[in-house]
């Protein structure tokens, strides 16, 4: 039975976890609640299907999720990753089929009330916006699927929800991926005019990335590259390309340094001449 649009859903979510702040979250929960929300964080399911979920719905053998009908009105068996069969088999350990698969330290099944204030207490705890709440998990996740550039339709199949519902609320995510498909269509069947906007448009720090790459990672590495292999043997040069992402790291962190320093400067410089005036 195909998934329909749940009635009274269509408020949408703006306040959006980073993985560092889920983390911090999970860092700053309870035990019992901790694994809820790290459930919340693998799975894009509404709460109460999380926390409806049997010790017999998860299949280690398969790596499979049954989940049963929930708001949407249809049930659904997903595939899990490798990871998320890592923390069921956590959740499950020493537990009954008829089990819940995630429950409370005592033992009993998680519902909105008993969630409702630890997961509050631990918002505070990791210095989050107070609004944050169970479903903002959901929405986090769906979001990051959406991003990441899972389509629509797979997204609406592991979240329980319709196709029209995940695309209104979230189809803006996939805009700049669809501009840059666009523009690669435009490169291809409309030829050297668009390919002389696009060089048209070109900034000046374009270019000197573009003669960086072209003049000192190509013609100087690779120059020099060839300089040591001519002199020395190629048991001896081999091992130092394994400095290359060092030196990477480094420079770039360097280069950080120097521009925010440089801005900074800039910015104190105005602000002098500003009380001057």
């Amino acid at each position: 039975e195909p998934l329909k649009p749940v009635t009274n859903a269509d408020g949408r979510r703006t306040l959006y976890l980073s993985r560092k702040q889920r983390s911090n979250l999970i860092a700053q929960a309870a035990p019992d609640v901790a694994l809820l929300i790290r459930g919340l964080c693998a799975l894009p399911v509404r709460p109460g299907a999380l926390a409806a979920l049997t010790v017999g719905d998860f299949s280690r053998s398969h790596g499979t999720l049954r989940i049963g009908s929930d708001k949407a009105g249809a049930g659904r068996t997903i595939k899990l990753p490798p990871a998320a069969v890592a923390l069921l088999v956590e959740c499950s350990r020493d537990k009954l089929p008829t089990a819940p698969l995630f429950c409370r330290a005592d033992g009993a099944a998680w519902d909105k009330d008993a969630w409702k204030g630890p997961i509050k207490d631990a918002v505070r705890a990791a210095g989050l916006d107070d609004s944050a709440s169970a479903y903002t998990l959901r929405h986090s996740t769906i979001t990051d699927l959406v991003s990441g550039g899972l389509d629509l339709a797979s997204v609406a199949t592991l979240a329980g929800t319709s196709v029209p519902m995940i695309a209104k609320h979230y189809a803006h995510l996939q805009h700049d991926r669809a501009a840059d498909a666009l523009a690669g269509l435009a490169l291809w069947f409309e030829g050297w005019p668009a390919i002389e906007t696009a060089l048209q448009a070109t900034t000046p720090a374009i270019w000197v990335a573009v003669a960086w790459q072209a003049v000192g990672n190509t013609l100087f590495g690779y120059g020099a590259w060839g300089w040591l292999l001519a002199r020395y043997p190629a048991t001896s040069v081999a091992p130092t390309s394994l400095l290359v992402p060092v030196f990477g790291m480094a420079s770039t962190a360097l280069f950080l340094i120097i521009g925010a320093a440089t801005l900074t400067y800039m910015r104190l410089a105005r602000g002098r001449q500003g009380a001057d005036a």
